[in-house]
């Protein structure tokens, strides 16, 4: 098993259309491009799917790593119907012993042994905060026996789910950096965030507190992956960070912890058709995409999923060809920041902010509502 050097992409498998990641990486690979990765999830899928997008993707996508999950307890037997078994530690309470953690890591590294992966991710828990310090430091514990008892290759991952607490207060981030620093040497991160709302998806605090953690374990000489983050993971690159993950929703892209109440009943809003705009690094409504493309300097994608959103096409719209040209220009932003030097790949993250805030600028009109990115001037103050 071996890692490549960053920037890396890999695209996050989800509860649905797992398969239509793969169409992504031969696309990329069509087009005379690197394909992405692939990050394979128990956690939302049962065990055959992830087996059978695993060996899928194989020969295509590298690098490959499997999530083991970290919601235990939320998938019953019955969860997949009877012949689609949720992996077992996934069915089980979270563990609270030393015995129960060891089973729970012992099983999840022989299922990753039997798929064609280039590092083991160990399986993790939601962290609040609300125990602290001993939360993570059972983590860490448990981290520290498996590397001394179990086969886990030469590059593992301890896997964080931590709410945003752990960025954004000082006493927790430097728990967070003390315990990971003091593990052995190598030992990988990667970091599941989930935000307590959009807001901090422009907010300059949180995103430069961030950045101080990523740069810190990269400074370690630990390879940082950022899971289901997406342009912010994009963005972690100019940080130090190694990798990001992002899938088909849009909460594979930015998780947060907001909820939209409704009454009984009630059913949601209907979903709003988007497109990711690489030259902006946004998703605009499709009514504006369709007013940009008719602007000098509009850079057109013409990857397969845009053709069948294009005029000619008999459908023209569809949401999953939406996401996967998404995706499929995510892949393209990330290759575009490639660089041996970390001081390099920040420079080109930097040039294409500049880029896009000079491109909308450049506009003779003024993007509307949620339309707007809004976030470009932030991150550019962080980059």
């Amino acid at each position: 098993m071996s890692l490549p050097i960053s920037p890396v992409l890999l695209l996050a498998q989800g509860a649905h259309h797992g398969g239509e990641l793969v169409t992504v990486g031969q696309a990329r690979k069509d087009s005379g491009a690197r394909p992405p990765g692939l990050a394979l999830d128990w956690g939302h899928n049962h065990a055959e799917g992830v087996d059978a997008l695993g060996k899928a993707a194989g020969p295509l996508m590298s690098p490959i790593l499997a999530h083991p999950g970290a919601d235990t307890d939320r998938y019953g037997k019955e969860k997949f119907g009877p012949h689609k078994a949720a992996a077992p530690w996934t069915q089980r309470a979270v563990p609270k012993t030393v015995e129960e953690w060891d089973l729970t890591i012992r099983e999840s590294v022989e299922a990753q042994s039997r798929l064609p992966l280039d590092a083991v991710m160990l399986p993790t828990r939601p962290i609040t905060g609300t125990d602290w310090p001993d939360d993570f430091q059972v983590l860490a514990d448990v981290a520290r026996r498996a590397w001394t008892t179990l086969n886990l290759g030469s590059a593992p991952f301890i896997t964080l789910k931590v709410s945003e607490r752990w960025v954004t207060e000082r006493k927790m981030r430097r728990t967070l950096l003390n315990q990971l620093t003091d593990l052995p040497p190598d030992f990988n991160v990667a970091i599941d965030v989930s935000w307590n709302s959009m807001a901090s998806y422009t907010d300059e605090s949180a995103l430069h507190d961030l950045a101080t953690i990523v740069s810190a374990l990269a400074n370690d000489n630990r390879k940082v992956l950022l899971l289901e983050s997406g342009l912010i993971g994009w963005l972690s690159i100019a940080w130090g960070g190694w990798g990001f993950s992002a899938g088909l929703s849009n909460a594979s892209w930015f998780r947060q912890n907001a909820v939209i109440r409704r009454a009984k009943g009630q059913p949601g809003p209907p979903r709003i058709k988007r497109y990711f705009e690489k030259q902006l690094l946004n998703r605009v409504r499709q009514p504006q995409h369709v007013r940009l493309k008719a602007q000098p300097g509009y850079q057109a994608c013409g990857c397969p999923s845009c053709v069948q959103l294009g005029p000619d096409s008999p459908n023209p719209w569809d949401f999953l060809e939406a996401d996967k040209h998404a995706l499929f220009s995510l892949a393209a932003l990330t290759d575009e920041i490639s660089a041996p030097r970390l001081a390099e790949r920040a420079n080109r993250v930097r040039k294409r902010l500049d880029d896009a805030i000079a491109y909308n600028k450049s506009l003779p009109f003024e993007l509307p509502g949620d339309s707007k990115p809004v976030h470009l001037e932030a991150w550019r103050s962080v980059a």
